[in-house]
C-alpha cells in the first residue's frame, strides 16, 4: 500500500483519490474506502475518486497532469493497487458518518464507544467536529487498523 498525504482548505471533509483498475483490483480499491468511512466518524466515502479522468487530468495553474503525482506514478511503475492520495481538510468535516456497533466476538459484547465514536463526546457534541491532532490520530489509527488486521 502506498499513501500520499495532503491537507487542503479548498475542501471540507477527509477522502482520498484512487487509481482506476481493470478488474478486482478495482473492487478492492473501492472496497478499502468504504471500510475507513464504516470505521471513521469523519471519512467522506462519498467524496473520494477512482475515476480513469482523475488520473490524467491537467491542473489548470502549470498545465501539468496527474500522470506525475506520486499515487498515479508509482501505481504506474509497480502496478501496485492500492495507492491512495488522502486529502485532510484543516477546517473539519462536512458530516459524520453512521458506526456499527463494535461487537466483541471473543466476550461476547458490544463494545462501549470511545472519544473518536461517540458523536456525543467532546470532540463533536453532536455535530461535524473542527479537525484537531485528535482527528487525524483517528483516521490514522483505522488506517493502521485495517492494515493490521490484513484486511488490505
Amino acid at each position: 500500500m502506498f499513501i500520499d498525504l495532503h491537507g487542503h482548505v479548498n475542501r471540507i471533509g477527509t477522502f482520498l483519490y484512487g487509481n482506476s483498475i481493470r478488474g478486482l483490483q478495482q473492487v478492492e480499491n473501492v472496497v478499502f474506502a468504504k471500510l475507513l468511512s464504516l470505521n471513521s466518524l469523519n471519512f467522506e466515502f462519498d467524496d473520494c475518486n477512482f475515476k480513469e479522468s482523475n488520473m490524467t487530468a491537467k491542473d489548470n495553474l502549470d498545465g501539468l497532469t496527474r500522470e506525475g503525482s506520486s499515487r498515479v506514478a508509482i501505481y504506474k511503475a509497480t502496478q501496485l493497487p492500492n495507492c491512495y492520495t488522502v486529502e485532510a481538510s484543516f477546517h473539519g468535516s462536512r458530516r459524520l458518518n453512521s458506526l456499527p456497533a463494535k461487537f466483541n466476538s471473543l466476550r461476547n459484547t458490544v463494545e462501549a464507544e470511545d472519544i473518536f465514536t461517540n458523536t456525543q463526546s467532546r470532540l463533536y457534541d453532536g455535530r461535524p467536529a473542527v479537525y484537531s491532532p485528535l482527528l487525524y490520530e483517528d483516521m490514522g489509527r483505522v488506517w493502521v487498523m485495517l492494515k493490521l488486521g490484513n484486511l488490505f
